[in-house]
């Protein structure tokens, strides 16, 4: 689906949805390959930053089902179903 059918048609903010899931790939990257041995840290401070891990794995899995949740209901619009019927009626 382009970008300008997404904002166009859709209606959908797709700046904001693509900054919202970059925000969390980001959060998530902070926490990459963290290891006792890697950042020399001990095994309290180890377990904090993995429940961050999993905390930033979350928002990352609840943003992309918030942007599938906002497709579908922009998808499910009575301005788009009136559009594809549209469509489907055209020679």
């Amino acid at each position: 689906m382009s970008t300008k059918f997404a904002e166009e048609e859709l209606g959908i903010d797709v700046d904001g949805e693509a900054k919202a899931l970059r925000d969390a790939v980001d959060k998530l990257n902070k926490f990459v390959h963290v290891n006792e041995a890697t950042f020399a840290i001990d095994s309290e401070q180890l377990n904090e930053i993995s429940e961050s891990a999993i905390e930033a794995l979350a928002d990352l899995i609840d943003c992309a089902a918030n942007c599938r949740r906002s497709l579908c209901d922009h998808l499910e619009s009575p301005r788009v179903l009136r559009r594809l019927q549209l469509w489907r009626m055209e020679p």
